[in-house]
This record gives C-alpha cells, structure tokens and sequence, in this order.
C-alpha cells in the first residue's frame, strides 16, 4: 500500500501560511476556537471546491471517507457538518477575502493559466513581457523548421527546434522564432 502524501497536501504545501495566519490574526478568527481551526476550515472548503462536492453534507461525507488521510491532508480534527457550518455562518468572512487577494497576487506574478485554445496573439504579449509559456502544440499547427539541435534520444527528446509560425495571419500574430522540442513518453 503506498505510504506517501495525498496529492491534495502536497498542493497545501504551495499556500503561504504564515501569510494566511497574518490574516486570521487580523480578524481574530480562531478566537474561542475549540476544534476546527479557520485553517482546517479553509482546507476542509478548498477541498470541496477542488472535489466539486455540492453540499456541506457531501464534503463531511467524502472527508469522513478518507478519515485516515485527513491529518497527512493538513486537516487535523474531525469535522462534522455542524461544526462546519457553524464556521461558514459565523467566522468573519473578510479572512478569505484577503486571503485570497494575497493568492491572487502570488498567482499574477507566476503568471500562470490555462488556455482552452492555441492564441499567438496573447502568447506574443507574454513573450513581451518576459514570460514565458510551454504549449502542446496542435497537429495542424503549421510550422517552419529554422534549425535543429543535436538531441540525446536515450532521454526521450525526440528534436530540439527553433522554428516559425507559418501563415500570414498567424506569423503577424507571433513574429518572433519559437523553440520547438518532440519527445516520447517512457
């Protein structure tokens, strides 16, 4: 059985907590608090929202279900759908709020996203602004091999690029050379 950490604590392991506890301080919030923390709040919700669980019932059921992980999850009591109810009627909401403005923040200055489809424009603008993004890019993409570099395939790379984006439209779009590089899964 394996013995390592869920994935949803290792994606914790990315939230500033001291950052988050500066925000509880403000507000007071695990004042007069016996057991669920506005940490373990914060956590029990992130897991909801992650999980697309649909009712506090469905949250408390689903974390009942992984009770033996919950502590290695970062959630260190039990929760009922009381207590956790309680929590989201009564903790001063302005702590996530803030919160999530300090994500916010760390989020823009990574300046990661998803895209749904392949825009040379936008990923000309992150060019611009000393970005930089990886894609998988699409079958039909069209482009133009400037020049090739050499590539150990025992490592899976397959070809090392640096390439142009073909067509009139698209080159406008993105003018400047790409790095292209192929590889195989193992």
């Amino acid at each position: 059985m394996y013995q390592g950490r869920t994935v949803f604590s290792q994606i914790l392991d990315f939230l500033p907590r001291r950052k988050f506890k500066n925000c509880v301080d403000r507000y007071q919030g695990n004042y007069r608090t016996r057991s669920l923390t506005c940490f373990d709040q914060f956590v029990c919700m992130a897991f909801a929202q992650l999980t697309y669980r649909d009712s506090l019932r469905d949250t408390v059921l689903c974390l009942d279900a992984l009770r033996k992980n919950l502590y290695h999850s970062g959630i260190k009591g039990n929760v009922s759908k009381s207590t956790l109810a309680d929590a989201n009627e009564k903790r001063d909401w302005r702590i996530y709020a803030d919160f999530a403005q300090v994500l916010i923040k760390q989020a823009r200055a990574l300046y990661v996203m998803d895209r749904a489809y392949l825009n040379f424009e936008r990923l000309y603008k992150m060019h611009l602004n000393s970005s930089f993004f990886i894609l998988r890019s699409k079958r039909n993409t069209k482009l133009k091999r400037i020049y090739s570099a050499p590539v150990d395939r025992n490592t899976g790379v397959i070809c090392d690029q640096t390439v142009r984006v073909v067509g009139k439209t698209t080159a406008e779009a993105y003018p400047e050379k790409l790095r292209r590089v192929k590889y195989k899964i193992h």
